[in-house]
């Protein structure tokens, strides 16, 4: 090969190689769209978390939340008593208020009709039936303030128009449970009661808050 020949051969070769380095520096990048999510003004937030709630329940009424929130009574809690009822009674019946105190330093609460009867003695020994509920509303919680009454009104037989099946027995007092109970309260009052079943059975109404008049 001449040397004319290898010269232009290599002239050749430069400029293609300058022709090929120039076009691959000139080159634009391709750019990269971004996400139709994430479009030109739309802020990016992180998502929310929601916060645990606390719940604070709140009293309300002297009892705290009308009653419910104030602890139920117990025999432990009262002290009882007895009291004529003088306008009170019916034909064969004589009424009797049986009186409960709150001797604790908390309120207390009562709520529905009391399981009562006659007593034997100091032990609560019953005589005779337990007393019949009288009609009445349903009943609602009542709340006793310390070393204030609430009461029953109970409607006693009149032994004597009973017959001789009544078996006329003197007793010394009631026992007096509370609703939920099974824990006697011992009520002194000497009374004739009959002592055969389902003879001069008594009646007890729900508990009423105060003293009565």
């Amino acid at each position: 090969m001449s040397k004319a020949k290898t010269m232009a051969l290599v002239s050749g070769g430069l400029l293609a190689g300058t022709a090929l380095m120039g076009c691959s520096s000139s080159a634009t990048p391709t750019p990269v769209s971004a996400p139709s999510s994430l479009a030109a003004g739309t802020p990016v937030t992180s998502p929310a978390v929601s916060p645990t709630a606390t719940s604070t329940s709140t009293g309300g009424g002297e009892d705290g939340d009308g009653g419910g929130g104030t602890a139920m009574c117990t025999v432990d809690d009262l002290s009882g008593g007895t009291k004529s009822d003088e306008g009170g009674g019916a034909a064969g019946h004589t009424g009797k208020f049986l009186i409960v105190t709150n001797m604790s330093d908390s309120a207390c609460g009562l709520k529905g009709f009391p399981t009562v009867a006659f007593s034997a003695d100091a032990e609560g020994k019953q005589v005779g039936s337990t007393f019949k509920h009288m009609d009445s509303d349903t009943p609602e919680k009542i709340v006793i303030q310390p070393k204030k009454d609430a009461y029953v009104t109970v409607l006693l037989a009149d032994t004597g128009a009973e017959g001789d099946d009544c078996q006329p027995t003197q007793v010394q007092g009631y026992s007096l449970r509370l609703p939920g109970s099974d824990d006697k309260l011992i009520v002194q009052g000497m009374q004739k009661a009959c002592a055969a079943q389902g003879k001069g059975v008594g009646q007890v109404g729900p508990f009423i808050q105060g003293t009565p008049e």
